[in-house]
């Protein structure tokens, strides 16, 4: 479930700055990294909270030459963001996530369980309200950018 950010006619861009590449690459660069910066916050504020917070502090980025990659590491994201059909999901154990997770949230672990058996899992989609809620600020910060490159130029 990456998040890339991904600048349009980015090519051209650099093809028509090919004689300044220095100023350019580092004009580009400061750019991914405030945008991916802005929206990993967003994105930290987005995501459920659950009792341990693992998977909002496993909400990073990648920094690319074109691109900007924000990924959250826990393998359990995308059945958070996208929820889940009905499934078994073990609470016997006294370190099963689950259970912890209800007695912690004073559920019955049992009734839980039963829950997730018969309904599945809601869908929390925190990524799609991030690019819904980032889209245009990432915009704006690349028409800075390229009002950057063509004052250094």
């Amino acid at each position: 479930m990456p998040f890339e950010i991904e600048i349009e006619n980015l090519k051209e861009i650099r093809e028509l700055f090919q004689a300044y590449p220095t100023i350019v690459n580092q004009e580009i660069s400061k750019g991914l990294l405030q945008a991916g910066k802005m929206i990993v916050g967003t994105e930290k504020r987005e995501v459920p909270i659950g009792v341990t917070n693992h998977l909002r502090q496993s909400i990073g980025m990648r920094l690319n030459a074109n691109s900007v990659v924000i990924v959250p590491k826990k393998e359990y994201a995308i059945p958070v963001h996208e929820g889940t059909r009905p499934h078994y999901v073990p609470v016997h154990n006294k370190r099963a996530p689950l259970r912890i997770w209800a007695i912690k949230k004073g559920l019955n672990p049992y009734a839980v369980q039963k829950s997730i058996m018969r309904k599945g899992t809601k869908a929390n989609p925190f990524v799609d309200r991030t690019v819904d809620m980032t889209n245009t600020k990432v915009r704006k910060i690349f028409v800075q950018v390229l009002e950057k490159i063509i004052k250094r130029i």
